[in-house]
């Protein structure tokens, strides 16, 4: 699905993000310590850092807007992402709405 070429501009921070690039030669940073240290709470929390967590959720938000399961589906991103993610070119496969930038 070539997730690794979507990309999210971070609204807050002002700063576009790629939550799976690197995925097709290694696993990115957030995705290598969460998978390292997933059992053992405490190396998690040691290691993981906001940029981490942005990252997955982002990643996370763009396999939720694209899952087969919103095919056909209307599935308002607006409320979603208007102050956090702005989708730039992020435009899912079944997303029916369009989303207005201010950039």
């Amino acid at each position: 699905m070539n997730f690794k070429d979507y990309s999210l501009y971070v609204i807050p921070i002002k700063e576009e993000i790629w939550p799976f690039a690197g995925f097709d030669t290694q696993n990115p940073e957030w995705f290598r310590v969460y998978s390292k240290d997933k059992h053992n709470k405490l190396e998690l929390i040691k290691n993981w850092n906001m940029k981490h967590a942005l990252y997955s959720l982002g990643a996370l938000l763009l396999l939720v807007m694209n899952h087969p399961s919103v095919e056909s589906r209307i599935f308002n991103v607006g409320k979603l992402t208007t102050k956090v993610f702005d989708l730039l070119s992020s435009k899912p496969r079944f997303c029916k709405s369009v989303i207005k930038t201010s950039i």
